[in-house]
């Protein structure tokens, strides 16, 4: 039980913290696939590189940006420097 209640006061931990820390692609990543999972599929990526890239963990790669860019159907490129903090 004292197990169970750690977990659970964790996760809730987490989440009070990944909410805070919404990075302009999570935000986007979420809008439109609704989970990192469905994200990291459509760009044929395993779910822990789509993660770590999705929230700061890991940089991006120029050929990632691309695909990401592709992939969301980001066309204006003021959006794109928006959504990958290059501006």
């Amino acid at each position: 039980m004292v197990c169970l209640l750690y977990t659970n006061e964790t996760t809730k931990r987490k989440e009070r913290e990944s909410v805070s820390n919404v990075t302009p692609l999570r935000a986007v990543v979420l809008a439109k696939f609704r989970s990192v999972h469905a994200f990291a599929e459509a760009l044929k990526w395993s779910d822990s590189k789509a993660f770590r890239i999705v929230n700061g963990i890991q940089d991006p790669t120029a050929s990632e940006i691309s695909a990401m860019i592709r992939c969301l159907q980001i066309t204006d490129p003021a959006e794109s420097l928006r959504v990958f903090s290059l501006d």
